[in-house]
């Protein structure tokens, strides 16, 4: 998944007028993502505990803190992001985190 619109998503997820039925469906692009992403790496089984990884920290934020969750921007950049042929993890483009 390309980081810019990562960044959009987890945004839109965490605003209060996103309906549970789009944050839903933002959780299954983010998994589509992880899924795609280990097939052209020839990573088997290896999303299986990316997506339980994922799907905890993505629900478990929006139930209880969603506002927090484009501050995990790196987090869902390193499992959800396009990765170089042969990583087995994303590298974050900084450039789209916060900066205080």
């Amino acid at each position: 998944m390309i980081q810019r619109e990562l960044k959009m998503f987890l945004k839109e997820a965490s605003n209060p007028s996103c309906t549970l039925q789009r944050q839903t469906e933002i959780g299954c692009l983010l998994t589509a993502a992880v899924a795609e992403s280990d097939e052209q790496n020839d990573f088997e089984g290896r999303e299986d505990g990316l997506v339980g990884l994922l799907g905890q920290i993505y629900y478990s934020t929006l139930q209880n803190r969603p506002e927090l969750l484009p501050t995990l921007f790196p987090v869902f950049a390193i499992i959800c992001g396009d990765r170089e042929k042969g990583s087995i993890i994303a590298d974050v483009d900084w450039t789209l985190t916060e900066q205080k």
